[in-house]
This record gives C-alpha cells, structure tokens and sequence, in this order.
C-alpha cells in the first residue's frame, strides 16, 4: 500500500471541503436508497463525521495494525445505527466515486488500487468488530424517571435502563431522544453506578446545538431513550490508583468528574 499516496490525495479531497462531502452523501442515497433512513433527516451535523473518522483513520495509517481500537469502537457503535456488513460495500464504492470525481485525470489505477485495499481493510476490522460484538445490545433501551431543572440552561435527567447497563465512572455513552431520531450524542453519567441501576445526566444547551436544548428542556419523565455502549477510560481511575487527587471542569464537563468521586468515595 502506497501509504504516501494515501495521505496525499485524502489531503487534496479535504481541502475542497463541504462539496466532496455532499457529493459522497448524494452518491451514496442515489445508488443505495434503501440506507437514507438509517441517517438523521437533517444531515447538517451528520455529514461531517464520516469523513472526520476517515481522515483519522488515513492520518493514522501506519499505526493502524498496531493499535485498531478507534476502528474497532466504530464498528461496534455502528450496530446502533443498523449497519451490517453488506452496508460497507456500499459506502466503499460511493467514496471511490467520489475520489475519482474530484481527482480527475490524477486518479490513476495504482491510486484507485491503493484506496481500494485501505477501505477494506479499514471495513474488515468494523465488521469483524460488530461480529465479536454480537452478543451484546446494539443499544439499551432505557426511561427518563425524573427531571430537575438547574437553571434555565442545564437540565439533569434520571435515567434508567430497562436491561442492566455496566460503566464505569469517568465514561460517556451516546443517547438517542425520541424527538431527534438517529441523533446521537454523548453524554457522562454523573454518578457511579447504583444499586437501582438508575444514573443522572447532565444537559447543558449549546448554541446552535440540534439536541441539546430539545434534551434540556422538552425532554420528559416517561420518554424512552436509546442508549449506546459506554466507553473512554480517559476518566476512569481505578480505586486505590492515587492517593491525591485534583479535579478541574466548568459546566457539564464536572458530570464525569462527580461519578469519578463518587465511586470513589464508594
């Protein structure tokens, strides 16, 4: 694989920005119309994260073999959004097309090979992933139990799960509201895990945010969420890991810090 020539025409594709992206999402709904519901109906936001994790990924080419994890989570979050196998193909050739289209005379039959192999390889390892996976729930069906609102701007819910939900403090997990369907976002529960199962999760509205301010203050006791798989350990300290420990947030980010104290004080 051609790692250089790789990296170099990802970058000529990424300076043309907004358009590429568009012209991907249009191939992609055109050849494959059956995959348009499992994307948000407004693709605003949603347009950029493909290409954002790809231009990761390429980034980071060398050290995939090495260290897949990033990779790995993508094709286990996948499943949360109903992707199976048959999808990647898909995805595969709509990229390639839109490689070709913005390349033009420079998209030789080596660079085509190039990418060809690398999406591949990059669509084994997610699938692999989600097949390993399997026997965990795409996502957890869960139920806001109680709402109090903190200010006029910061909401914190009480969730709970309708099948038993291990974290760990300092995690993050993607919730889906039933009035912004196929809008994840994420979100830190703010305490440990409790006997009852039940966690609180702290919204604060952001400008221009497409959840946010829906979550924060139309969202109601009795509405049923989805919830993804936790992950990050960025936060996760284990007990009796540190003797002295400092802990600096502002705002919503104090909600992962809460739940590291309080397992700690567990």
């Amino acid at each position: 694989m051609n790692i250089e020539a790789l990296q170099a025409s990802w970058r000529a594709v990424e300076r043309i920005g907004d358009e590429a992206i568009q012209y991907f999402y249009s191939h992609l709904f055109l050849a494959h119309p059956e995959v348009r519901d499992m994307f948000p109906i407004r693709m605003t936001g949603q347009r950029d994260k493909f290409f954002a994790a790809l231009g990761r990924i390429v980034s980071n080419v060398e050290s995939l073999a090495a260290d897949p994890e990033f990779v790995v989570q993508l094709g286990r979050d996948h499943r949360r959004f109903g992707a199976v196998a048959a999808h990647y193909p898909a995805a595969g050739a709509s990229l390639l097309a839109t490689l070709a289209h913005f390349h033009g005379q420079r998209w030789t039959d080596e660079l085509a090979q190039t990418w060809t192999d690398a999406y591949y390889a990059v669509a084994d390892i997610m699938v692999n992933a989600a097949e390993q996976a399997a026997d965990t729930p795409a996502w957890w069906d869960a139920d806001i139990v109680a709402t109090e609102k903190r200010s006029i701007d910061v909401t914190v819910h009480t969730i709970r799960p309708q099948q038993p939900y291990r974290y760990q403090p300092g995690q993050s997990l993607a919730i889906e509201i039933p009035q912004r369907p196929r809008l994840w976002r994420y979100f830190s529960p703010a305490n440990a895990p409790r006997p009852d199962g039940t966690f609180d999760i702290h919204v604060q509205v952001v400008d221009g945010g497409e959840v946010s301010a829906t979550f924060a203050r139309n969202a109601r006791p009795g509405d049923r969420l989805r919830l993804g798989a936790p992950v990050g350990n960025a936060f996760v300290i284990p007990p009796g890991a540190v003797d002295n420990l400092l802990l600096i947030a502002g705002g919503s980010g104090l909600a992962p810090l809460r739940a590291v104290l309080d397992g700690i004080e567990q």
